[in-house]
């Protein structure tokens, strides 16, 4: 017969597995070959974003349309 011991040990396993395997899949994703061209596009709008703007600022995650309206979204909770 099972007891409440024995329940909270067997969800206790199940939960460090599940927490096992969202690690693994982190690591997967983490050393997975990764498109260059992705790290071109805007998380915003997907488009390319501008050489020019890539080239200086070196490392952006928008592209200069996106990026203006992010600061103006962001300067109205000022």
């Amino acid at each position: 017969m099972i007891d409440d011991v024995d329940m909270a040990q067997a969800q206790e396993q199940a939960d460090r597995d599940a927490a096992l395997n969202v690690t693994l899949a982190r690591v997967a994703l983490a050393n997975a070959p990764r498109d260059a061209r992705a790290d071109l596009l805007c998380v915003d709008c997907d488009q390319l974003i501008e050489a020019a703007r890539i080239a200086a600022l070196r490392r952006t995650s928008r592209c200069a349309a996106c990026a203006h309206e992010f600061e103006r979204r962001s300067s109205c909770w000022k």
